[in-house]
Order: C-alpha cells, then sequence, then structure tokens
C-alpha cells in the first residue's frame, strides 16, 4: 500500500478512541466524535445488511474504479475492478492477495464511512480546536483531529483534521500522511445523500478541482 499514489494511501483499521490526551479535553473530543457519527446516521447501521459501492477517482489523466459489495455482520466482502475479482472475509485473510485487497477495501471504506470510522476506531486520539480556518474554502469551523497510534492499522501514524458544520457534518478535511504539518491532500465533502438513513457524502474535491473522488452505485440494504 505504501507504493500507491498518496490520495488513495490513506488505510487504517480499529474502533474506539484511544489515551493520552487530558481527561477534559478526551470527553469534549469523545462526545463530539459520537455526534458527527450520529449525524450520518450512525443508529442505523447495525440495522444494515449489506452496502455496495463503486470507489472512483479522477486526477490529471489518472483514472481509477473499482466495486465493493461488504456484509458487515459477515465480514463477506466481494471485490472487482478493471482487471481482478475476489471474494474474502475479513476475518480469514490468508494470502497475501486478499490482504493487497483488504488494503484497498479499508481505504475506499474510509472515504464512504470515516464518520463511523469515529466511533468504530482504537489506537487513535481525538483533539478538537475551534475557530479554525478550512483548508479549501477559508471559512472557520469546529476541526476535529484524529490521529492514529504505530500500532494501528496498514499506515500507522496518520492524521486526520475534519472542519465540521454546526449540524456536526463534515465540510472539508485534510489527510495528513505520518502526521506532518502540511496536508497530504485537502478536499471538500459534498453531496451528501441518504441511502437508508445512511448519510454519505459521495463527492469530494480538492482546493483546484484537479482531483475528483466519488461514488457511485451506491446500495444500502
Amino acid at each position: 500500500m505504501k507504493n500507491t499514489p498518496f490520495f488513495i494511501l490513506f488505510v487504517c483499521i480499529g474502533g474506539l478512541i484511544g489515551t493520552g490526551l487530558h481527561s477534559c479535553e478526551q470527553a469534549a473530543s469523545s462526545k463530539l466524535n459520537e455526534k458527527v457519527a450520529n449525524a450520518y446516521g450512525f443508529s442505523n447501521f447495525s440495522k444494515i445488511k449489506s452496502i455496495a459501492f463503486t470507489f472512483n477517482i479522477k486526477k490529471d489523466s489518472f483514472h481509477l474504479s473499482r466495486s465493493w459489495k461488504w456484509f458487515p455482520k459477515s465480514h463477506e466482502v466481494y471485490f472487482k475492478d478493471e482487471n481482478d475479482s475476489l471474494h474474502y472475509r475479513r476475518d480469514t485473510i490468508t494470502s497475501a492477495a486478499m490482504k493487497a485487497v483488504d488494503q484497498k477495501f479499508v481505504n475506499d471504506k474510509y472515504w464512504l464511512l470515516f464518520p463511523f470510522q469515529l466511533v468504530w476506531d482504537r489506537g487513535d486520539s481525538i483533539t478538537t480546536k475551534y475557530g479554525q480556518r478550512e483548508p479549501i474554502s477559508g471559512d472557520t469551523a469546529t476541526c476535529l483531529t484524529v490521529t492514529y497510534n504505530d500500532s494501528v492499522g496498514y499506515t500507522p501514524h496518520d492524521s486526520f483534521d475534519l472542519f465540521l458544520d454546526s449540524l456536526h457534518q463534515i465540510k472539508e478535511w485534510n489527510y495528513r500522511h505520518n502526521s506532518v504539518d502540511t496536508p497530504t491532500i485537502s478536499t471538500t465533502w459534498g453531496d451528501v445523500k441518504d441511502f437508508n438513513g445512511i448519510k454519505i457524502a459521495t463527492t469530494h474535491y480538492n482546493k483546484d478541482s484537479t482531483f475528483k473522488l466519488w461514488f457511485s452505485g451506491i446500495q444500502v440494504e
């Protein structure tokens, strides 16, 4: 995964928030991360049988598209792109080929359902800052920063800055590989649509619109 283009690089795995913050700050951030997840319909996720989607990227002449169907309760994943296909279980990854595909799945799922990862993930720390400048619009917003520790996922040490509106939905975000100060990429979170109670931001652009990431064929059952 380390040798893939940066804009499809980030992947982490895990569940609830970690430790290492001042207790009051951590409690406030914990409540805010739950509010963000709930703003996207987190309470409805337990009712979901499957989620199908196609992950698409366009940057200059580069184009990528890959399709997934995920059954969360059974851990089954179906993958297909223009060259390959694979059916596997996430709880029994037994080959390098499965691991390579699972890295892609985790990456794409993070773009799809990152608000839920705020509740699911373990091994991360979460902090909140107010009145922070958004990277694209330049407006000010509450910023929730998630940083993963060195024992988490396929690319540990990464950070994500989420810029939130008054309804606790994400307006823009930064991805910072290895938690560097300068964002690896910043994008919008737009075209939010409701799929059986699950709200998904279906389109993401960078500041000059040379990078576009979007989801198509979304089906939530």
